[in-house]
């Protein structure tokens, strides 16, 4: 099945950081979207968590390769239109596909879009 978006997260050892970029995802207001995450040959309990999501991600595992190796093998695994690729830190908000969706609507397919990085610092 082809969808708009293949949404790629590579991972390698980010057990404490990767379900918040996968719930990201999962919550997005636009729902046209695959899920697929590399795990780059993780040491820590990163392919178990991963494993918990079941058949609602796309999971492949990899020696471990570098980033750049994990993102291609997801691209290579991938049926959208659009690729988006997300670092297993980082995460989505909740109308990032849909406002992807609209930009390309309305200004015709362009080939690339860049989404902005906005910081969040926690007080201690």
């Amino acid at each position: 099945m082809n969808h708009k978006f293949s949404v790629i997260i590579a991972t390698y050892n980010r057990e404490n950081y990767l379900r918040q970029a996968i719930d990201s995802v999962l919550a997005q207001t636009f729902t046209d979207y695959e899920l697929i995450v590399v795990d780059d040959g993780s040491t820590d309990r990163t392919q178990n968590m991963i494993q918990s999501y079941g058949a609602s991600i796309k999971c492949i595992r990899q020696e471990n390769q570098g980033s750049e190796m994990a993102y291609k093998a997801g691209v290579s695994h991938a049926s959208g239109e659009y690729m988006a690729f997300l670092d297993s830190d980082d995460y989505l908000l909740p109308k990032a596909l849909a406002t992807y969706n609209k930009i390309i609507t309305e200004l015709g397919a362009p080939p690339l879009i860049i989404g902005a990085q906005q910081r969040f610092v926690q007080n201690q």
